[in-house]
């Protein structure tokens, strides 16, 4: 399904690139894995059993005309706040493990409005974080940008006052203000 060199996402570990195919001995029998190379942790490499449901825990990466239309899809769409933070936690934590860039985007949105009102709980603040890296590194690997880099500039836009308007960042950003 995937070759050499696609750019994907990982449910947990956020974009990586499909470096290689390896076949390695499980309980007595030769299985075959992606190796896939994180974004994240340029050092570190995951191995995906090609045999598993890979397809739950991976994707191919959008393109950058997808991304800008969820960003604008994004951008005029608001989330209810939810009130109970066990209910919001496992609501937000099962939208991030799905790793759809809408969904995971909208969250990210309304936990960046919620922080501009008052700052997060230590279990907000980890979903934050959670969303912010998937997509960070998906925008990073879709405009071939380093992906501190774009984390920075995300944090630097999720921190302006125009989110709380209901603006938020857009893939333009990254081609007027990055350089590389």
């Amino acid at each position: 399904m995937y070759k050499i060199g696609d750019k994907i996402i990982h449910q947990q570990e956020g974009a990586c690139y499909i470096k290689e195919f390896t076949q390695l001995r499980m309980e007595s029998e030769d299985r075959e894995y992606y190796v896939l190379e994180p974004i994240c942790d340029r050092k570190s490499k995951l191995y995906i059993s090609k045999q598993k449901n890979h397809e739950k825990r991976m994707r191919l990466a959008l393109s950058q005309k997808e991304i800008k239309e969820l960003e604008r899809i994004a951008d005029s769409t608001d989330l209810d706040w939810i009130m109970d933070s066990k209910k919001r936690y496992q609501t937000y934590q099962k939208t991030i493990s799905g790793f759809d860039f809408l969904e995971v985007l909208l969250v990210l949105k309304n936990l960046t409005v919620q922080n501009a009102k008052k700052p997060l709980c230590s279990k907000d603040n980890q979903l934050f974080r959670a969303a912010q890296k998937l997509i960070c590194s998906e925008v990073s690997i879709v405009i071939d940008k380093d992906y501190e880099l774009v984390t920075r500039k995300v944090e630097q836009v999720l921190s302006s006052e125009t989110v709380c308007g209901g603006i938020l960042f857009m893939l333009d950003t990254f081609y007027d203000s990055c350089t590389c």
